[in-house]
C-alpha cells in the first residue's frame, strides 16, 4: 500500500513551576499520520533556561481542549530533550550567525524578551525543548486526528502571518487559550550570507515564546516564535521567528522529521524590484546616525529634511554617506546639491554631481511609477530602515497598513485646486524609518515619503514623572507624492514665487487652525 503521509498540530500552554519562581511558555503538539494512523507523535517549545535551570521546575502542559468550563487541566510533562540552537550542530554557521545577529542588536541597545540578554550578557542562547507527558501518550489527551493539517515551509517579506498561543498563562487561560495574533514579515535576515530567521511586527505577548507561526488562513507553518527584540528606550520592538530550515538539524537529531520544503520567493510581492530604498547615514567624530531615502530617478533622491540636517548646517565637520549596498555607498560633498523646497515641511532633495552617478548604474537603482490615485482604506507598505541599521545587511523593513486618513488643501497660498498634503496610514514606523517610501500595495507605485510616527500623551492615571508621553510606532505620517513632485519642481526654479499655505504649515506642526462653531439653534 502507498504511504499517504500528513501532519497535524495543536498549540499547548506549558508552565515551568518551582519552589521560587513559576514562568511560561507556549508550544506546538505534532502528529504524523500515516494512511490515516498516527505513527509519530511529538511535542516542542523554546525556552531561554538552560538544561541544569530547567531540572528545577516541574513541568505542566495544557490545551484548548483541556478546559472544560472553567476547569482548566494540566497535565504533567518531562522533558525529551533540550538542544541549543546557537551551541548545537546545526552546521554551526546557523548558530553562529544568529547570535551574531542579537549581539549586533545589543549593541544598539535591544534587550531580548524573553530572557533579558543585553549588552552585559553576552551568553545569548535559546533552546528547543521537546516534551512528552508523563503518565500517557499525546494522543490520549489531545484529539489529534481531528486537529488542523500542517505544512512545513517558509515565507516572503509582507507575508501575512498568525501566532498560535497561550499567552498570559497565569492570568486567564480561559480567554487566552489558542490566541491568535496577527502581523506581517517585515525582514528575512541574513548574515554573513545564512539566513538566520524573520522578523515581524507582530506584537509578542508574554508567554507566547515557542508558539507555532503560520501563514495567515493557511496551513503553511513557518517556524516557532522565539520572543521579541526590544529597544530599551521605548522606541520600538520586533517579534523574531525561528524558521524551520533553522530548526531542521535539531530536530533530526531528535528523531523528529519534517517535510520542510522552502518556498519559491513571490515576484509580486517584492516591492523592492520596483522602487530603491537606500539608507543615509549621517556621522560626526563621536556619533552616527541614520534614516532613509528614496531614489526618484534623474541622480536625484528624497528625504526628510530632520534627517539631514545636521550635515546641511555643518557639511565641514559631519559627514553624510547614501549606502547603496554593503560594498558601495556615495559620500555627498560639496558638489553635491541639498535641496530644501519648504521650510515648514520636513522634505529634502539630494542631487548627485556627475562623479557620483555612475555608481548608481552599478547599484541598479530604479525610478519608481508614481500614482495620484490612492485613497482612504488602500493597503499600503511602508519600507525603510527603522529602528534597526547593520552596514552589513543594507536590506530595508517592508510594513503593511492601510490608509487612515489623506488631508486636501490649497498647498499654495495662489494654489487653484485642492492637492492632498498629508497622509496617515496604520503601518509601523520607528527612528530611521524618516525618508523611506510609501508604496501602493495594488499597483507598487510610489504615494509618498514617510515622515514620522506620533507621540501621544498618556491617560493621567497612567502619567509618572519617569514618563508621560507614549510612542505609537503603527501610526505614520506621511508626506503625499502631490507634495514630493511640487517640491521638487520648486527646487528647481526660484521658490521666493510661491508661498506655501499657512494652513498647511500648522497642519505639519499639528497645529489647530479650525474654527469652532457650536451650533445651538436649527433653521427649519
Amino acid at each position: 500500500m502507498q504511504q499517504e503521509l500528513e501532519w497535524k498540530s495543536v498549540p499547548v500552554g506549558v508552565r515551568f513551576i518551582s519552589e521560587e519562581v513559576c514562568c511560561a511558555s507556549s508550544g506546538v503538539v505534532f502528529a504524523r499520520f500515516n494512511n490515516g494512523v498516527v505513527d509519530g507523535e511529538y511535542m516542542v517549545t523554546l525556552s531561554h533556561l538552560t538544561k541544569e535551570q530547567l531540572s528545577k521546575y516541574r513541568i505542566y502542559v495544557t490545551g484548548k481542549d483541556l478546559i472544560k468550563k472553567e476547569d482548566v487541566y494540566w497535565h504533567p510533562a518531562t522533558v525529551d530533550f533540550h538542544s541549543s540552537v546557537v551551541r548545537g550542530s546545526y552546521g554551526r554557521a546557523a548558530g553562529r550567525a544568529l547570535a551574531d545577529f542579537v549581539k549586533d542588536l545589543l549593541v544598539q541597545d535591544f534587550i531580548t524578551v524573553p530572557g533579558g540578554h543585553s549588552l552585559a550578557k553576552r551568553d545569548f542562547d535559546v533552546f528547543v525543548v521537546g516534551l512528552r507527558l508523563t503518565r500517557t501518550r499525546l494522543t490520549d489527551v489531545f484529539p489529534l486526528s481531528e486537529a488542523e493539517p500542517v505544512e512545513f515551509g517558509g515565507a516572503d517579506e509582507q507575508s501575512s502571518i498568525a501566532v498560535e498561543a497561550f499567552p498570559f498563562s497565569f492570568t486567564n487561560p480561559l480567554i487566552f487559550s489558542k490566541f491568535s495574533s496577527f502581523g506581517t514579515v517585515i525582514s528575512k535576515v541574513k548574515m554573513g550570507g545564512v539566513f538566520v530567521g524573520y522578523l515581524s511586527d507582530v506584537k509578542y505577548l508574554e508567554n507566547s515564546a515557542g508558539a507555532q507561526v503560520k501563514i495567515s488562513r493557511s496551513p503553511k507553518s513557518i517556524g516557532l516564535l522565539m520572543g521579541a527584540l526590544r529597544k530599551r528606550n521605548g522606541d520600538g520592538e520586533f517579534a523574531f521567528i525561528l524558521s524551520w530550515s533553522q530548526l531542521l538539524h535539531i530536530l533530526n537529531m531528535n528523531r523528529i522529521s519534517i517535510p520542510w520544503q522552502a518556498s519559491a520567493a513571490s515576484p509580486a510581492g517584492n516591492l523592492l524590484s520596483k522602487c530603491s530604498v537606500f539608507p543615509v547615514v549621517v556621522s560626526d567624530k563621536t556619533s552616527s546616525v541614520w534614516g532613509s531615502c528614496v531614489y526618484l530617478g534623474n541622480s536625484t533622491f528624497a528625504s526628510n529634511f530632520h534627517v539631514v540636517e545636521s550635515y546641511v548646517k555643518n557639511r565641514r565637520q559631519v559627514s553624510c554617506r547614501i549606502k547603496l549596498s554593503r560594498g558601495l555607498s556615495i559620500r555627498i560633498s560639496q558638489e553635491d546639491e541639498i535641496l530644501v523646497p519648504f521650510k515648514s515641511i520636513d522634505l529634502v532633495f539630494i542631487r548627485l554631481r556627475r562623479e557620483s552617478r555612475a555608481r548608481l548604474a552599478t547599484a541598479g537603482v530604479i525610478s519608481p511609477s508614481i500614482d495620484y490615485n490612492y485613497k482612504i482604506g488602500d493597503r499600503v507598505s511602508a519600507i525603510g530602515f527603522g529602528l534597526y541599521y547593520n552596514e552589513s545587511l543594507v536590506s530595508p523593513l517592508q510594513t503593511m497598513g492601510h490608509i487612515l486618513a489623506k488631508h486636501e488643501s490649497h498647498l499654495f497660498e495662489d494654489s487653484a485646486e485642492l492637492s492632498t498634503s498629508l497622509i496617515a496610514t496604520s503601518n509601523s514606523c520607528w527612528n530611521g524609518s524618516s525618508g523611506g517610501a510609501l508604496i501602493s500595495r495594488e499597483t507598487g507605485a510610489l504615494i509618498g515619503l514617510v515622515c514620522s510616527n506620533i507621540e501621544v500623551a498618556l491617560p493621567e492615571p497612567m502619567v509618572s514623572q519617569e514618563n508621560k508621553i507614549e510612542k505609537v510606532p503603527n501610526f505614520t505620517f506621511a508626506i503625499p507624492i502631490e507634495v514630493v513632485v511640487q517640491g521638487l519642481q520648486l527646487s528647481r526654479e526660484d521658490s521666493s514665487l510661491r508661498r506655501i499655505n499657512p494652513h498647511v504649515e500648522k497642519m505639519w506642526t499639528i497645529t489647530p487652525y479650525h474654527n469652532d462653531i457650536i451650533v445651538e439653534k436649527v433653521k427649519l
